[in-house]
Parts: structure tokens; C-alpha cells; sequence
């Protein structure tokens, strides 16, 4: 896991950053899960907050309103027209200023200007831009 550690100089301050980093993922995973023995679970009030489903993205039904899809490793499988069909529906799909998550063998970069590359926190995301429908 050292590899998501950025170089931080000597040896030393590289320890301490990592001992601060790891310090600070254990209180995200406090403030969203529970510890179960020696695993974690989510906690009910975020359990109420997402809904997670799984669909058939060749049918032309998909829940509307959704703030985040995560659709990793399958558009690959796709050629270019249904990835494009797929994107679009996504678009319609997603609230405002919404988000889709694609795997890193991925990339919506080519197929539509109706989304845009994010990069925060070493991740990439897709975030819907307005009035491009």
C-alpha cells in the first residue's frame, strides 16, 4: 500500500506522513462504519442514504435522479456506439453536477463533451456538465 504514499523526502517525514495518512482513513471508516469483530459494517444512517441496484444497461430503463454511477470495467465490452448510447443515458440519468465512475481501463474521453474529467485525491471521476442535452 506504500505505492499510495507520495514521496515526502527522507525516510523519516515518508514514516510520519504515512502514520498521519493512515491516521485519517481509520476516522473516515469510524465516521461511516461500525466495527463488527474484526470487520466493519456501514452504518444504518448512511445505509438509508444510498440505494445500490444492479441493471441491464441494454434496456432503456435506469433510475432517474441519481447522484453517483459507478459503471467500472463493462463499457469496454462495448463498441463505440453503445458506449455512446450508454453515456447519454447516464446524462439523463444523473442529477444535476452528478458523477459517473469508470474503471481505469476506461474513459469517457472522445465519446461526448456532456461530461468532464475530475481528478481529486488521486481518483478520477466524470462530473455531468449542464445544458448539454
Amino acid at each position: 500500500m506504500t505505492s499510495a504514499i507520495p514521496y515526502f523526502g527522507p525516510r523519516r517525514r515518508a514514516s510520519t506522513a504515512r502514520h498521519r495518512w493512515l491516521r485519517s482513513i481509520y476516522s473516515y471508516r469510524l465516521r461511516y462504519f461500525d466495527k463488527v469483530g474484526d470487520r466493519y459494517a456501514i452504518k444504518k444512517a448512511v445505509k438509508e442514504l444510498v440505494h445500490i441496484d444492479f441493471h441491464n444497461l441494454k434496456t432503456e430503463f435506469l433510475p432517474q435522479r441519481n447522484d453517483v454511477i459507478f459503471c467500472r470495467n463493462v463499457m469496454m465490452y462495448f463498441d463505440e456506439a453503445e458506449q455512446k448510447r450508454l453515456i447519454d443515458k447516464f446524462y439523463r440519468c444523473l442529477n444535476p453536477n452528478g458523477f459517473v465512475l469508470v474503471g481505469h481501463a476506461e474513459s469517457l474521453l472522445g465519446l461526448t463533451d456532456k461530461f468532464q474529467m475530475v481528478h481529486r485525491n488521486a481518483g478520477t471521476a466524470y462530473q455531468r456538465v449542464e445544458g448539454r442535452l
